[in-house]
């Protein structure tokens, strides 16, 4: 049997970014590109290249993409994603998604979650499993 997916679907995401710029484009995109439904929410934590000129442009011709800038920011990625959830109406949305800026997902990744939340009640959070699509280190490896 199929899993139906549940009836109301509002996902939201928040993908915290630093100096994304050469990926935060994929990023959105591979968000928007879901097979469900998702809107975005990019927080651009300190960044000083054109992470939040790329997300303006998107957002400028899609209404699913919104912008936070963070500015003095002390608390890295967790700082971001409290200054998101602080700014949302989270009433609004049945389940939240958090993205690396970095980050390009599947094109179900979304939809196949879903249906994790719907075989099990219980639940309260799912994870994906990543891979690398192009990385370079600072030395370390």
């Amino acid at each position: 049997m199929t899993p139906v997916l549940p009836p109301q679907n509002n996902v939201i995401a928040f993908v915290p970014a630093h100096n994304e710029a050469d990926i935060i484009r994929s990023t959105i995109e591979s968000i928007l590109t879901q097979t469900v439904k998702v809107d975005v929410i990019v927080i651009s934590d300190n960044s000083t290249d054109d992470t939040v000129s790329i997300v303006r442009s998107i957002a400028a011709i899609d209404n699913r993409v919104s912008l936070i800038e963070t500015v003095g920011n002390k608390f890295k990625k967790s700082g971001a994603l409290n200054t998101a959830y602080k700014s949302v109406d989270l009433n609004s949305y049945d389940y939240v998604l958090s993205v690396d800026g970095d980050t390009v997902v599947a094109p179900d990744l979304v939809e196949q979650a879903l249906i994790e939340f719907q075989l099990d009640p219980l639940l309260g959070a799912v994870c994906s499993r990543a891979g690398v699509v192009k990385q370079t280190t600072n030395g370390f490896f």
